[in-house]
């Protein structure tokens, strides 16, 4: 046993700790020493506890013992900042947070606990007193900033709304929480944080914030600037004066970059050689690309890319390579979104990409999915657009890429396949989540505002955000010596500048011609559970999900080819469980038209014949495939398989849908809409069914449990596309 106390000095009870986890993994200092390559003489005298060791030395020790550094950072520089100073007195009361950024992970050779009382003593010796803050709101807790402000402990008389995106609406919600409420003009103002990506915050501000779209913000925060004047472009006389004319503050920044799994990577010479988006586009082209690199196995080169009207990494992306293609790094001017080299650069880079996405979410959970099978994630995709942070939170362990709180984003273990940033040559766009106080926040909510960005402009609270993969609002790294991996903090990064707002509203209005077809198969679930009523609406589901199904149809474009089929047990031909009603075929009007009416007359009977109507409309698209466009099949259904007879499982399914394609040169990508609760009423875990063939085809399964959600899913299916 250790004859350090926990109870002794920062640096004594920080040394406890270091040989705490070497005991408990069962490693011998002989074996941390070989493993991190310092000399057990050096780690000696580094737990000895009479002085607080180097950080390197103090990574290198936990990565050995199999933890994660980065998670033991905050208390290594707290234990540095009171070293000379005197232990901290107990609290009368403590808090627990549900923040995970500071607390010690697992290690993966060995699942060890803290117990409350232990880890109560622990953040006494090393000063993290988490004092309950008056009022405040729950989640993480970081160590207190004074504000100009002061805080307030009685009943809140005002709600500061902060709409944040996705990427990063959890930490903020726990920093807001940490914050608390704060007084101005005699009010008592708490913060309140909202999650919505970047471009559905932007359109519904742009036409209105209604009920529908959740509380209505008074800060606006998106991943990127850009947004302000796409949202300005598209106001309404009435919303117009919304907006104020510049963007805020950045609360934290993260350059755009092109993700690659690792290995790929380096079979490219990175980190050593530099990438741009001229050679993405011309990789793109090669359809024996990674076998000229001596990779037969990776196939063609695969890029994954989010839709730009709703992400700003796809966003970026677009932009970057209109710059490239120009090559501007500060100017551009409309018409050169017309030139005839940036529609044929931006052609060959979307028609690389293997599917498009809301978010980078699908792209990470399809390669944590692929990081588990045989073949690995360089099977699933070649590249990613995202962001910086993005890349070092996913190879930390957070599978979609961010601290979040969506289902499947809990921290696990790192991957496999590590992730690696390649920042484009010919420059980049910085993600700037900048701080914008919409216009008519005035008083104490424009105090309190003011006030929580200083706050969040700390050196201590621009920590928080650096151990999720974030630069200061600088655009400089917190921590560029620190455990993160896959980025290059020292790299010399040319910075593009801004685009014009009419620059930015050519970009997303041409990009619809330039994008990645699509070739699909709409598949809707006519049985008979779809003519059950929707509590609270008078209508039944099947009437509620023809307008969003109709949505779905407009919202592909006349270069598309789609085909529409309903299903349920025995209504087809010979028994079979589809009737086709649309043939696929290029959308032009007429086919609309058909579509339309097609699924207005759609009437409710049968059972649900899930699983053989899916192994069929995966055969028709590959009858159909189009190497040029993206194929896949869209299912929305709200029972599980009734059927006694044909594929019983999903994992029979994926395995009848593989055996017919066994080179994988003709893959179907099948999104599944779960629609209504009763998918997993009884045990019958229909969602989960539904879930395992989505990630089994590389694509994404979409949740409308409360049926009268359909119109928003729907929207997010239309973004693959």
């Amino acid at each position: 046993m250790s004859p350090l106390s926990p109870d002794g000095p920062p640096a004594e009870a920080f040394a406890y700790r270091l040989v705490r986890l070497r005991e408990e993994v069962g490693l011998s200092l002989a074996e941390v020493a070989a493993a991190s390559g310092y000399s057990e003489q050096a780690l000696a005298h580094a737990t000895d506890g009479h002085a607080l060791p180097a950080w390197e030395l103090t990574s290198a020790y936990i990565a050995a013992c199999g933890d994660n550094p980065a998670q033991w950072r905050p208390w290594w520089d707290h234990a540095k900042a009171t070293a000379t100073a005197a232990p901290a007195p107990a609290p009368v009361a403590a808090t627990t947070t549900t923040g995970t950024a500071l607390r010690f992970s697992s290690s993966p050779r060995a699942r060890w606990g803290v117990g409350i009382a232990f880890l109560l003593v622990v953040l006494v010796v090393l000063g993290f007193v988490l004092w309950p803050k008056g009022g405040g709101g729950g989640g993480g807790s970081v160590p207190d900033v004074a504000t100009d402000l002061p805080t307030c402990s009685g009943a809140t008389s005002a709600t500061l709304t902060v709409a944040a995106s996705v990427d990063k609406s959890k930490q903020l919600a726990e920093l807001a929480g940490s914050y608390g409420p704060h007084e101005a003009d005699g009010q008592c103002v708490k913060v309140d944080v909202t999650s919505v990506d970047s471009g559905t915050a932007m359109v519904a501000l742009a036409r209105g914030w209604a009920e529908s779209d959740g509380r209505k913000p008074d800060v606006w925060s998106p991943a990127g600037s850009a947004w302000l004047p796409l949202a300005r472009a598209r106001a309404t006389p009435e919303t117009k004066a919304l907006f104020p004319d510049k963007p805020g503050p950045a609360i934290a920044t993260s350059p755009s970059t092109i993700a690659m799994p690792e290995p790929m990577a380096r079979a490219l010479g990175w980190p050593d050689t530099a990438f741009g988006w001229a050679d993405l586009a011309s990789w793109a082209g090669d359809p024996h690309f990674w076998a000229g690199k001596g990779h037969p196995e990776w196939g063609a080169f695969k890029l994954g890319k989010t839709n730009p009207n709703f992400s700003t990494s796809g966003l970026n992306a677009t932009l970057g390579a209109v710059f490239s293609t120009v090559g501007s790094i500060r100017e551009l001017r409309p018409d050169d979104v017309d030139k005839p080299e940036v529609a044929e650069r931006l052609k060959a880079v979307e028609h690389s990409v293997v599917h498009y996405g809301k978010t980078t979410l699908t792209f990470l959970a399809n390669l944590r999915q692929a990081d588990t099978d045989e073949a690995g994630a360089p099977a699933y995709i070649s590249a990613v657009t995202m962001e910086e942070n993005s890349v070092v939170a996913y190879n930390a362990g957070y599978p979609c890429g961010s601290y979040s709180d969506d289902e499947g984003c809990a921290k696990t273990d790192p991957p496999k396949t590590k992730l690696v940033a390649l920042y484009p040559k010919e420059g980049v766009l910085f993600s700037d989540h900048p701080f914008i106080t919409l216009n008519g926040v005035e008083g104490a909510k424009k105090a309190v505002a003011d006030d929580f960005l200083a706050y969040l402009h700390s050196e201590t609270v621009q920590r928080e955000f650096a151990k999720y993969g974030f630069r200061d609002f600088k655009q400089q790294p917190v921590d560029p010596d620190g455990p993160a991996y896959g980025w290059l903090p020292k790299a010399t990064i040319k910075t593009l500048g801004s685009p014009p707002d009419d620059v930015l509203s050519k970009v997303l209005s041409s990009w619809p011609a330039l994008r990645k077809p699509a070739n699909v198969l709409v598949c809707i679930d006519s049985s008979l559970s779809m003519d059950e009523k929707v509590p609270g609406t008078g209508a039944t589901k099947l009437e509620l999900v023809k307008p969003a199904m109709r949505q779905l149809a407009d919202g592909f474009d006349d270069t598309d080819r789609v085909g529409l089929w309903k299903f349920s047990s025995g209504i087809g031909a010979g028994g079979s469980d589809f009737v086709p009603l649309v043939p696929i075929g290029t959308m032009d009007g007429a086919r609309r038209q058909d579509i339309a009416a097609n699924i207005d007359g759609l009437q409710a009977n049968g059972a649900t014949g899930l699983y053989d109507t899916i192994d069929a409309a995966v055969d028709l698209v590959r009858g159909t495939y189009d190497l040029n466009s993206i194929n896949a099949v869209v299912l929305l259904t709200d029972g599980v398989n009734d059927k006694a007879r044909g594929i019983q499982l999903p994992t029979e399914l994926l395995d009848a849908i593989k055996a017919k394609d066994q080179a994988g040169e003709k893959p179907v990508r099948v999104f599944t809409i779960a629609y209504g609760s009763e998918l997993d009423a009884d045990g019958k875990a229909g969602a989960q069914a539904l879930e395992t063939v989505s990630k089994g085809t590389g694509a994404k399964k979409y949740d409308a449990k409360d049926p009268t959600t359909i119109t928003n899913v729907v929207i997010d299916v239309l973004s693959n596309f």
